[in-house]
């Protein structure tokens, strides 16, 4: 029973080592999915649901693999966004399952360039997978309390700058640093497991070549356990036209891998990485695999485009009804300029007449005139010739001479 119990704490002892190794839950899709990377590079893009599954040195007993769902979304503000992430990491006979919501919050300096800051912070539960144990007697497990759990409250901050094309940031994992304890009931030989703060340091740039269809992006990632130098990590994304992904990814004293990636109906996205081991692990071909399904829910992506769609639609229905209108009421107008031209044509075809019955009236007038003319001209030669007439014309001008005398 002793050297079982030996057996037993080594395992925990070496397993609690590789946890340590595996406490950032490392993945290769960060590529694809930022979130995994950096929380604070959530929300600049689209709503995402992010599904993943690695499998990390298959045919290795005990070898870690990982379990992980992502969302993220900005808000209306386009400063802020949200999301959340639930992982089910496995390493030997150690499991841990976390869940954790994240805030960002970008501060723009201008249109190329701004700094975003994320919180992250959630609970996780670790536990002892007794299924998982090889040993001599099968009742070795008794060793322990069954099922024994430990849930805690941990926290992450990152923070990100980008200037034009080119983005550099950083992130702090486990920053409470919680202590797991088992409890042995066999002796006072508990097992303590520490969370370990985790950092990394990463920056990439973004290329355009022809016309924009091709992209090409080097990522360069620093990778630390708190007491352990960094280890170095480098990629090399090349993206065609948004749709088509291929990775070339490299890990320092790790593992060499591809990755590619296809965008399908703008709306789903499949991953896939295969990576062999550059180290002493590469003698046993012990592989590791992931993949991923990203969907991009453009269709309900930004509630505000849909309502500013949603307006011009309205404001299209608007015009229409105002035009309609418009062309409904020149429409009366034309009839009525009509009706108008007609009256107006009506009174100058009378007032033609009266001005035509007027030139004629007036030409008969002057006709008359002559003719009055001339008959008081015979008439007056006529009473001047008559000698009555005569008579009294002398006797006037008798009468009205001065030369002549008055008689009494």
């Amino acid at each position: 029973m002793k050297l079982s119990k030996k057996i037993f704490f080594l395992i925990i002892f070496t397993s609690s080592l590789i946890v340590r190794s595996q406490q950032m839950e490392y993945n290769s899709h960060y590529v694809f999915n930022p979130y995994l990377l950096n929380p604070s590079m959530i929300g600049d893009g689209e709503k995402n649901i992010f599904l993943g599954y690695r499998k990390q040195w298959a045919g290795f007993v005990g070898a870690p693999e990982i379990q992980q769902i992502t969302f993220d979304s900005p808000l209306e503000n386009k400063k802020s966004a949200i999301g959340f992430r639930v992982s089910n990491d496995i390493t030997n006979v150690i499991g841990r399952t976390s869940g954790y919501l994240t805030y960002k919050y970008k501060v723009r300096f201008s249109k190329e360039s701004d700094l975003s800051f994320a919180l992250s912070g959630g609970f996780f539960q670790t536990r002892i997978l007794f299924d998982r144990i090889i040993a001599l007697d099968k009742f070795e497990s008794v060793l322990f309390e069954s099922n024994q759990k430990y849930t805690g409250f941990d926290a992450d901050f990152a923070f990100n700058y980008r200037y034009k094309k080119f983005v550099i940031g950083a992130l702090a994992k486990n920053i409470l640093q919680n202590t797991v304890v088992y409890f042995n009931d066999n002796d006072t030989k508990d097992l303590n497991y520490s969370f370990i703060r985790q950092y990394n340091v990463h920056a990439h740039y973004n290329f355009s070549l022809k016309s924009d269809n091709f992209h090409i992006t080097p990522i360069f990632l620093l990778q630390s356990v708190q007491g352990i130098p960094f280890n170095y990590e480098g990629n090399v994304l090349l993206d065609y036209r948004n749709k088509y992904f291929f990775n070339l990814n490299y890990s320092h004293k790790n593992s060499a891998g591809v990755s590619a990636s296809v965008l399908f109906d703008n709306s789903i996205q499949i991953s896939y990485t295969y990576e062999i081991p550059t180290n002493s692990l590469l003698n046993y071909s012990f592989t590791s695999q992931e993949i991923s399904i990203k969907f991009l829910l453009r269709k309900n992506q930004d509630f505000s485009k849909l309502k500013e769609i949603e307006d011009l639609k309205n404001q299209n229905n608007s015009l229409f009804e105002k035009t309609d209108f418009i062309e409904q009421k020149q429409l009366k107008l034309d009839l009525e300029i009509q009706k108008n031209r007609d009256s107006i044509n009506s009174l100058k075809d009378s007032l033609n007449s009266i001005v035509y019955g007027l030139e004629r009236v007036i030409n008969n007038l002057k006709y008359d005139s002559k003719d009055l003319d001339s008959l008081i001209k015979k008439a007056t030669e006529s009473i001047k010739n008559d000698s009555t007439v005569k008579n009294i014309y002398n006797n006037e001008d008798e009468i009205s001479s001065p030369d002549t005398k008055e008689v009494i």
